[in-house]
């Protein structure tokens, strides 16, 4: 079984082929976020965040499901539909490493959930797309 550190790693490293910042974090509130985002510097946007921040055993406490956040981070501009056509395509791009059927990292399955707009900082513009990770417990 991986553990939530070994996890994050994981699909840090997938995110680093496509995205040049990816953070992890522990961020659970809007004011912890925008300190991630501050962290992360305008010049190395998009970016994204992983947030590891819930999880559940179920089927007799034989599968652990683990949520992942995906934050995705972009600087936003008002009145700029190339900014906003931009975040899009980024956004595409995390969709397209995590896809619908199933994504699958050192015996992990990663599985989309659902994905929605998360602004926490009018200067910023952010997604968040959250995964459920599935192991089984041995």
């Amino acid at each position: 079984m991986r553990k939530l550190h070994e996890m994050a790693a994981d699909i840090r490293k997938l995110l680093e082929t496509k995205f040049q910042a990816v953070r992890l974090s522990t961020a659970a509130a809007s004011p912890q976020l925008i300190n991630e985002l501050r962290a992360i510097g305008t010049g190395k946007l998009p970016a994204v965040a992983v947030i590891v921040d819930q999880g559940f055993l179920t089927t007799s406490n034989r599968v652990r499901d683990d949520r992942v956040t995906l934050v995705l981070i972009d600087r936003f501009r008002a009145g700029s539909d190339e900014k906003t056509l931009s975040a899009l395509a980024a956004l595409e791009e995390l969709f397209a490493l995590f896809p619908a059927d199933v994504t699958t990292i050192e015996g992990v399955h990663y599985l989309p959930v659902r994905f929605y707009s998360a602004g926490v900082d009018p200067a910023f513009v952010c997604f968040a797309y959250e995964l459920t990770a599935r192991q089984a417990i041995i």
